[in-house]
């Protein structure tokens, strides 16, 4: 977790703007899924939005994990996360 924390470090270069909608969509998928919907309506943020903070943030993280040589990790393809998963059986 404190690892975790630290990343949004490696933010600084992007704007106020999407480091904070980054941050509430973390917020609100560890809610549930109608807590974005609700955070959206009533602050007129549109999916776009969130959909681009939310992959210009992954991108700065992975790509300074990866300078760090700490671990190598990938982007998976935006499609995958943009469908809920099933659970398990």
């Amino acid at each position: 977790m404190n690892t975790t924390v630290e990343w949004f470090a490696y933010l600084a270069a992007e704007s106020e703007a999407v480091r904070k909608t980054f941050a509430v969509w973390l917020r609100c998928n560890a809610k549930g899924r109608g807590a974005l919907k609700v955070w959206q309506a009533k602050n007129g943020v549109l999916n776009g939005s969130v959909a681009h903070a939310r992959k210009r943030c992954v991108a700065a993280i992975v790509g300074r994990v990866n300078a760090e040589g700490v671990m190598k990790v990938a982007i998976p393809n935006a499609g995958r996360f943009s469908k809920p998963m099933r659970r398990a059986a």
